[in-house]
């Protein structure tokens, strides 16, 4: 896999300060406290996926899924995306491969 081709970036998984450890569910007076995973996408990689602010994205490497909200800003290099990792439930660190290498995922537009 490399960069560029089908939707495949560089995953960098990013280390909160101030990480909300808990996840509630959407009938909790608090939920609105806690944001979905957002990924974080150059815009040269957002244009050319037609990804736009805002958008549901999948990203995805063999059978692992992540959904996540689309941030389109230069946070990122072309060639990579960065997910915020805000607690182990959401399933970030299931993407990143076990071997410490660089993980590739695809992203796509849902």
């Amino acid at each position: 896999n490399g960069a560029g081709g089908n939707g495949n970036l560089r995953l960098r998984v990013a280390k909160l300060l101030f990480a909300h450890d808990k996840i509630l569910d959407s009938s909790s007076k608090l939920s609105h406290q806690f944001l979905t995973s957002v990924a974080h996408l150059n815009a040269e990689d957002a244009d050319r996926l037609a990804i736009k602010e805002g958008d549901t994205v999948l990203l995805s490497v063999e059978d692992v899924t992540l959904e996540a909200t689309a941030s389109v800003s230069n946070r990122c290099r072309p060639g990579g995306v960065v997910v915020p990792a805000v607690s182990d439930w959401q399933g970030v660190n299931a993407l990143v491969g076990s071997d410490g290498g660089p993980a590739w995922v695809e992203v796509r537009k849902v």
